[in-house]
């Protein structure tokens, strides 16, 4: 990668004067900081979590305007069209209590996006970080394309999309558009590689306790055999061999420690509190950054802490598009039509079209913004009636691994939009792109392989 010309601006819609763009900033940032703070104690201390998510519902009503000021035109859009069909949704089967109740689980959305502001700040004062840049400096392009992807993968199966955080300053804001774009790209391909088996994503957590007749211990050692073979597909066709990829690993190296103190973390937290992959990262990771900017300099520290929350006002379309992805799904999920209009004709399909039927579902509905929690229990409840028409665990497979690849293909899903803040691209360039022929090539080989899984399960 060069590292020569300017980057590209994102175009954003025009707002009247600078002076009024620094009036959104300055109100925007204080409500997302706020709704941070609420969430982490929310988290910590249940006991007041339903007043604290009520209060950051109330903070979000007066976020959402001047968020809409300075929105991309693609943002303010998007947003536009779920708002309509919420609206619509809310109109017909009058459950308006749902847009506030949707509203209420924003924040640890809006929490996440802020740590990983701080996780950034953090990074680009690690001497690691500045050392693994150096080393990914004297790589070749190839080299440093699959040295994103697998770093992805093994930062992502703890760190989930927080990974961007950490490799995104690997490559710095004056480098090349095309550059940072390969780099997000390559960091999200592996991250969704490392949704396909780690047990600290939401998927495998939801799906396990949906359909908690799979064994779990299945479900990772299946996943994480899709996750090599699809890992190592992907080095093949960026020209990455054993030689490159020894020296990939050699340039990641000074990230192992570092890796090894948020993992041990991060785990810890989960299994003591009983939270959620991403409700961790909003416990843990602030925690983890005000130590490590501890051992420095006041004025270091105080800068930091200054640039992470200047950056709020950055991650606002993000967060206004997470806003109606959430309320979305809440009123969708309110307002169910489709188990009872598809069930009865998915029972006659064979499996391994059922198979298909499930993740094209889940990818298509990635794509049009629907969060995948949704798609997921839609499926599962289509066919708790349904006992024969495919394997338990085939079905969950399926499930997992579309969750995983509809993120990589979703406006509004948590693994684009971060990338796009962390690595500074539009958005929807990381959607149009090769992510969307992998996503559809590791799709259809996934089918193929879970229907001769469910083959075997059932003696066929």
């Amino acid at each position: 990668m060069t590292q020569t010309l300017a980057p590209a601006a994102v175009p954003r819609l025009p707002v009247p004067s600078w002076s009024v763009q620094k009036t959104v900033n300055a109100g925007i940032r204080p409500i997302l900081a706020a709704v941070a703070v609420l969430q982490f104690a929310s988290l910590v201390y249940h006991p007041l979590a339903g007043p604290l998510h009520m209060a950051m519902a109330a903070l979000l009503l007066l976020f959402l305007p001047l968020a809409a000021a300075k929105a991309r035109r693609f943002s303010l859009i998007l947003f536009g069209v779920i708002a309509a069909i919420v609206t619509v949704l809310a109109v017909r089967s009058g459950r308006y209590d749902l847009v506030f109740d949707g509203l209420s689980h924003v924040g640890s959305f809006a929490a996440f996006l802020a740590a990983l502001q701080l996780l950034r700040v953090a990074a680009n004062q690690s001497a690691a970080v500045r050392r693994v840049k150096g080393r990914f400096l004297r790589l070749e392009p190839n080299e440093v394309v699959g040295g994103f992807t697998v770093g992805a993968a093994g930062l992502g199966s703890f760190l989930s999309v927080g990974a961007h955080a950490v490799l995104a300053p690997l490559v710095g804001p004056d480098s090349p558009m095309q550059d940072r774009l390969q780099a997000a790209l390559a960091s999200i391909r592996g991250i969704s590689f490392a949704a396909f088996w780690s047990p600290l994503f939401i998927a495998i957590a939801f799906v396990t306790n949906r359909m908690p007749d799979v064994n779990v211990g299945s479900i990772v050692v299946i996943g994480l055999a899709v996750a090599l073979v699809s890992l190592t597909a992907d080095l093949l066709v960026s020209g990455t061999r054993p030689r490159e990829l020894r020296r990939i690993l050699h340039g990641l190296q000074p990230l192992l420690r570092g890796g090894v103190v948020l993992a041990v973390a991060l785990v810890a937290v989960a299994q003591f509190l009983g939270v959620t992959a991403m409700e961790t990262v909003v416990i843990a990771l602030p925690v983890l950054c005000l130590a490590f900017l501890s051992l420095g300099s006041r004025d270091t520290r105080r800068r930091a802490l200054r640039t992470s929350y200047n950056n709020l006002a950055n991650v606002s379309d993000e967060v206004m598009l997470v806003t109606a992805a959430v309320v979305f799904s809440t009123m969708l999920a309110g307002v169910p039509y489709l188990t009872d209009l598809v069930g009865p004709w998915l029972g006659g399909l064979p499996a391994g079209v059922v198979l298909v039927v499930a993740i094209v579902f889940m990818l298509a509905a990635g794509a049009v913004g629907l969060h995948p929690s949704i798609s997921a229990a839609l499926i599962i409840s289509t066919f708790a009636n349904l006992p024969d028409a495919v394997s338990r665990l085939a079905l969950a497979e399926a499930i997992i691994i579309a969750w995983a690849l509809a993120a990589v293909i979703s406006p509004v899903g948590m693994t684009v939009m971060v990338a796009a803040q962390m690595f500074r691209v539009p958005y929807q360039s990381l959607i149009l792109s090769r992510n969307l022929v992998t996503t559809l090539i590791i799709s259809v080989a996934t089918a193929i392989g879970l229907t001769l899984l469910d083959l075997y399960l059932r003696g066929l």
